[in-house]
């Protein structure tokens, strides 16, 4: 009878340790709806889709650079009890922190000074907060700006446990996290145009010494993906060239400029048929357009706290659709709105005080909507859970 009881309790202590394993991801988020929000900026975004897709997360992506209203409106709409935000201010500007501070929604940023940092940072805090979540995961290395590699981390992604570490030249030690802070399934080193041989070669002795079993991955110049990166940088130089339109910023013109010509001599490269020589040309110009996109944004940004007017406009605009979010998630806005359209006309009127007060009202009455609305839509699923 007493060995029955002891077998007993020896099988009951091995069901809770397996559903403490298990489910430890689970229960560290328990009933707290996230959502990540992230820049699509191909490093940032791939990687905040690893983490989301391993919390079974919600992600919301934003312009890179740029604040968009309409993104802080999805936010609303899937009422969070707390927002994750990946990447640096520069990527995901500041004013997103005003909206979820506006609305008391608590908030975190993982970032560090680039993409390398970043990729890094965001591991360790996914670790530190939930700290089963790269059991059993495959990490794949591949080069931080390389648009291919990337592409097929996030394939993928729809079929198993991923996460990404990017590297560059100079910057094999982000490898070392491997065996440590973090120790996957399996490694899986990905050659490519924008890997180096030597880098290739170091990494793989990291690797090797780190104890994780290694395999390789190979990803060729191929016209298509010579070609879907000129046609992904052409857009982006022309988000650049939007962005900066007649603003007087030292440099970034010729930045611009540069960004055209390493753009040109991709074309010409694929048009000769060195598809290698193309792919690595249009990244160069990806690159060089993103400092643009970024000295347009600050400079825009001195610009309107500089004019009160035109920054009491934008937050009224703000407000107009983070309201609308609140109604389309089935809170009643009547009262608010009354107020919105009073500062409307105050300002129209060109009265900036009284508009600026009453928006500061408006914010304090936004704030009590969106806790109240939060706890009645608590029954709705979310609408895009871990993929952005």
């Amino acid at each position: 009878m007493e060995f029955k009881k002891a077998w007993v309790w020896v099988l009951t202590f091995i069901l809770i340790t397996s559903f403490m394993v298990t489910g430890q991801v689970k229960a560290e988020t328990g009933d707290v709806k996230i959502v990540v929000l992230v820049s699509d900026n191909e490093a940032d975004s791939t990687v905040a889709a690893s983490i989301a897709e391993l919390l079974n997360f919600t992600v919301v992506t934003t312009q890179w650079g740029i604040y968009n209203p309409n993104v802080t409106a999805e936010i609303i709409e899937d009422m969070p009890d707390k927002v994750i935000i990946i990447g640096g201010p520069v990527a995901v500007p500041v004013e997103y922190e005003q909206d979820l501070n506006n609305l008391g929604i608590p908030y975190e940023r993982w970032y560090g000074a680039d993409r390398y940092s970043t990729n890094v940072r965001v591991i360790e805090k996914a670790k530190e907060e939930f700290p089963g979540i790269f059991k059993d995961v495959e990490v794949f290395i591949i080069n931080g700006r390389d648009v291919g590699a990337i592409q097929m981390v996030r394939k993928y992604e729809l079929k198993k446990k991923v996460i990404p570490l990017f590297v560059d030249n100079g910057l094999e030690n982000q490898t070392e996290i491997i065996g440590s802070l973090i120790k996957p399934k399996q490694v899986v080193l990905v050659r490519s145009p924008l890997l180096s041989e030597s880098l290739f070669v170091t990494i793989e002795g990291i690797i090797e010494r780190s104890g994780v079993q290694l395999s390789e991955e190979s990803l060729d110049a191929t016209e298509r993906l010579a070609w879907n990166s000129i046609i992904s940088t052409g857009g982006l130089l022309e988000l650049a060239r939007t962005t900066l339109d007649d603003l007087k910023i030292p440099g970034a013109k010729n930045m611009l400029e540069l960004a055209s010509r390493e753009l040109e001599k991709a074309r010409k490269e694929y048009a000769r048929g060195n598809y290698e020589a193309a792919y690595r040309y249009s990244i160069y110009a990806r690159t060089h357009a993103d400092v643009v996109i970024v000295l347009a944004g600050k400079e825009k940004n001195k610009i309107l706290h500089g004019l009160p007017k035109v920054a009491l406009e934008h937050d009224i605009l703000r407000l107009e659709i983070q309201i609308q979010a609140l109604a389309n998630s089935g809170v009643d806005v009547t009262e608010i709105q009354s107020l919105l359209n009073q500062a409307k006309a105050a300002l129209q009127a060109g009265d900036i005080d009284s508009a600026f007060e009453i928006t500061q009202v408006i914010k304090e009455k936004l704030r009590t909507l969106f806790v109240n609305g939060k706890g009645k839509s608590r029954h709705k699923p979310s609408h895009h859970r871990g993929r952005p």
